[in-house]
């Protein structure tokens, strides 16, 4: 299965919304698709709009591959779970956020947990991709234990 999250952001994301919805029809595999504050309403693949975290959790778990806005908790959570993720950044200047999500999501990619697409026209290739295994995705460390054990490391290494 294919999840797509918005977050609980109160924007619109009719961009990302719709791109999933005409990719689901070329899919051999359920698309479930959370459209949020999203105006659009997807016709080729199941929807809904908010779930209870427990839910989402549980989607999350049974996901083959995660494309998500780029936001902090819908992305984090996917990566903590070791997920495919794709993230599309929501971007200030298409009305979709108060803030652009680049940030966050070029720091995820530069630590191999999830591969970024900025733009949509490339989502299609890019979960392709990711299906096919093309994409190494990293398995999630925390930092305090990457820190943790540098040190450690390089105290042992000095003895």
């Amino acid at each position: 299965m294919i999840l797509c999250l918005v977050g609980t952001n109160p924007y619109d994301f009719s961009r990302l919304v719709k791109a999933v919805d005409n990719l689901a029809i070329k899919l051999d595999m359920p698309v479930v698709v959370q459209v949020g504050n999203t105006g659009y309403k997807p016709k080729n693949c199941e929807y809904f709009k908010f779930k209870a975290k427990k839910e989402v959790a549980n989607l999350l778990k049974h996901s083959d591959l995660v494309i998500s806005q780029g936001g902090y908790g819908s992305m984090t959570d996917a990566i903590m779970l070791n997920k495919k993720l794709i993230a599309v950044p929501r971007i200030i200047d298409f009305n979709e956020s108060q803030d652009n999500q680049v940030e966050l999501v070029e720091y995820y990619e530069s630590k191999g947990y999830l591969q970024a697409c900025y733009d949509i026209k490339l989502l299609e290739q890019i979960v392709y991709k990711a299906l096919n295994n093309k994409f190494v995705f990293k398995t999630y460390i925390r930092e305090t234990e990457v820190t943790v054990s540098s040190i450690i490391k390089g105290f042992l290494n000095e003895i």
